[in-house]
C-alpha cells in the first residue's frame, strides 16, 4: 500500500515538474521579446541583473503596471519601479515631457505592456504547440507587494535607473 501511495505522489511530482520546465520556456520567450522591444521602443540599452530579485528586495514604495492573460494559460506581467524610473520609463515610451506622474503616464506605461503582451499572445499563437491567451485590460496599483506562486522578478538596469518586470501564473498584489 505505502508504495503504490508513493509512486502516486511522485508521479504528481514529475506532472509539477515538467509543468514548471515549459512555464520557465514561456518566462524566457516572454523575456526575450520584452527586452527586444524595450531597447526599440526606449532607444537605450538594457540589462538583465544577475540575480532573480526575493520578494523583500524590491521597493516597498512602488508604481506598478499589470497585466493578467488567460484562457489556455495563465500569466501576469507586472512592470515595477520607484516613481522617478516609472515616470522616465513612461517619457521615453511615449516621447511627451511629462511633469508629474499621472494618468497619461501611467497609461504609457500600461500600453508598453499592452503592446508587449498582445506581440507574445501572437508569438504563442503561431508557435507549436499553438496557444490561445486573451489580454485583460492593464491595471496600475501603488506601493504594494507581490502575492502569488511561480514569481519570477527580475531587476532590469536602464539608463534612467532600475525597473523590476515580475512574471506569475498567479500573482495579486497586496498593500505593503
Amino acid at each position: 500500500m505505502g508504495s503504490r501511495y508513493l509512486a502516486g505522489h511522485l508521479r504528481d511530482y514529475e506532472t509539477v515538474a515538467r509543468e514548471l520546465e515549459q512555464e520557465i520556456v514561456y518566462y524566457d520567450a516572454y523575456m526575450a521579446l520584452f527586452m527586444r522591444y524595450l531597447e526599440e521602443y526606449l532607444s537605450g540599452e538594457a540589462t538583465i541583473a544577475d540575480a532573480t530579485v526575493s520578494l523583500e528586495d524590491l521597493p516597498t514604495e512602488n508604481h506598478v503596471a499589470y497585466q493578467g492573460m488567460g484562457g489556455d494559460w495563465e500569466i501576469v506581467t507586472a512592470i515595477m519601479a520607484e516613481e522617478a524610473p516609472f515616470l522616465a520609463f513612461a517619457q521615453r515610451y511615449s516621447g511627451e515631457e511629462l511633469a508629474e506622474l499621472d494618468d497619461m503616464a501611467v497609461d504609457a506605461v500600461e500600453e508598453f505592456l499592452n503592446v508587449v503582451n498582445g506581440f507574445f499572445s501572437v508569438q504563442l499563437a503561431k508557435g507549436e504547440p499553438t496557444m490561445e491567451l486573451d489580454l485583460e485590460p492593464p491595471q496600475y496599483a501603488r506601493d504594494v507587494e507581490p502575492l502569488g506562486s511561480h514569481l519570477l522578478s527580475l531587476r532590469l538596469h536602464l539608463d534612467f535607473g532600475d525597473i523590476y518586470v515580475l512574471l506569475s501564473s498567479d500573482v495579486v498584489f497586496g498593500e505593503t
